[in-house]
Formats: C-alpha cells, structure tokens, sequence
C-alpha cells in the first residue's frame, strides 16, 4: 500500500531534477565511502539508492510521463507554506525587536515556541499559526509598523485560510491520481529521504570540513526551487512582499520564537 508521506514528499520535486541530485549524491557517496560506513552509511546505503534510481528512470523514461509528473507538483501548496514561513519570518524578527524594548508586556518570546515541531506539514503550519494568532492579536498594535500599518494577526487569518484551500486541493487531486502516478510519487519520496539522511550522516563524519560536506548539499533540488517556479519568474511570489524560499531550518534554541 502506498505510503501517504512519501507521496506527499514526491509531489514536491520533478522526475528531471531528483534524477540529476541522485547521480550527484551517489557520486559523492562513492567518493567517500569508507568516511561514510563509520559514521552510519554503509555500502548497500549507496547501492540501495542507485537501484531506487534506475526503478525511477524506467517509471519515468518517457515523456508523457515527465509531463503527466510536473502537472501534479503542489505548486499552490508550496506558495502557501512559503508565504506563511515568510510571514512568520517577518513576524519573529518583529518580536525580538519589541522584546528589547519591553513591550511584549505578559508575554515571552517563549510563549511563540514550536513546541518541538518542525512545521514541516502543511497541517502542522496551519497548527501553529491557529494558536499563535490570538497572541499576536494582542501585540497588532506593536508590530503593525513592521508591516506597513497592517495587523499581522490579519495576515496570520489570511495565511492560515490559503493553507487550508491549497490542502483542501492538492488532497482531491492526489485521490485522482492514477496507480501509476502515486507508484513514481511513492518512488520519489523513498529517494528523496535516502538523500536527507546521506546528507545527515555527510554533516556527522565530516563535521567540520565544509568543503566535503558541501558534496552532499541538495544544490540540484535547490536551484530547480530558484530557477522555476510556481510564478514563473525564478522566485514563489510572496504577496505580503518579496519571494520566499523555503529550505529547511534548524530548529530554533529556547527562549526564541520559531524560524520557519
């Protein structure tokens, strides 16, 4: 049975663009493979990987396939979450500042946590902007400079009712999707967590040793999210202001609230 993670994972990557960071990562697998079996990847990893690679390739060697996979990207999905990290970028920036000037009045910066959550999700996104929204209602008075006038717990409501549509929408179309579409997403998703933990374990045995772990980075993925996107102008449009990017962050220390 296919696995929803995975799917929902695949969705967000072209067969093209996954192919070309799979032959950069199990070239730099190979590479350094005795460094790498040390620390957590061993060989099979590698060769794992690579078979996973020659499945895609043939799931995915015409191009009608190519085509029908680009068209179920979850590009309204993505802008939303982009723009929602974007806000809430915004919104964190905006709290420190009005934390050194002693103006959270009862609130903390520890009362915006994550509470362990990543915020991954689209779901756990909407989580916590629904909880944290009533906080920052308190604070519209003080943050509204940083957002030309505006109450960002307005722009919290407006980020949450976009996230909520665009799942709403990419959940109908991915239950009309055909068997073999969700086998190539599934596909997708499985190499796509094989490269996130050859990447973690490439941050453990070289730590340290920034050009060797630079290897490993998912700079193929990344600059297909740059270069074309869901506006078409090399950047997802943020319509509270400028172009989100959403590559993955570490979790915030305490004390702090989240970075999305």
């Amino acid at each position: 049975m296919a696995e929803e993670r995975l799917i929902n994972k695949g969705r967000t990557v072209t067969v093209s663009d996954l192919l070309a960071q799979c032959n950069v990562s199990e070239g730099a697998a190979r590479a350094f493979e005795v460094e790498l079996a040390e620390c957590g990847w061993p060989l099979p990893r590698t060769v794992l990987m690579e078979d996973l690679t020659g499945e895609l390739k043939n799931l995915a060697g015409s191009s009608e396939a190519q085509i029908e996979d680009a068209k179920h990207l979850p590009r309204k999905e993505v802008e939303a979450r982009q723009g929602a990290k974007a806000l809430l970028r915004k919104i964190q920036e905006g709290l420190k500042i009005i934390h050194r000037e002693g103006l959270l009045g009862d609130l903390t910066l520890d009362s915006f946590s994550r509470e362990g959550k990543l915020l991954q999700s689209t779901a756990d996104l909407a989580a916590y902007l629904l909880r944290v929204e009533p906080l920052i209602a308190r604070l519209d008075s003080q943050l509204s400079r940083f957002f030309g006038g505006r109450q960002p717990s307005e722009l919290v409501r407006e980020a949450v009712t976009e996230l909520q549509e665009a799942d709403r929408a990419q959940e109908l179309a991915r239950q009309e999707l055909p068997a073999k579409t969700l086998e190539r997403l599934e596909l997708k998703g499985r190499l796509l967590d094989l490269i996130d933990e050859l990447n973690g374990v490439a941050r453990i045995a070289f730590d340290g040793q920034a050009e060797k772990r630079a290897r490993f980075n998912k700079d193929m993925l990344l600059r297909a999210r740059r270069g074309g996107t869901a506006d078409g102008r090399g950047g997802t449009a943020d319509r509270r202001g400028g172009t989100a990017e959403s590559p993955p962050h570490p979790a915030a220390p305490a004390g702090d609230p989240p970075t999305a």
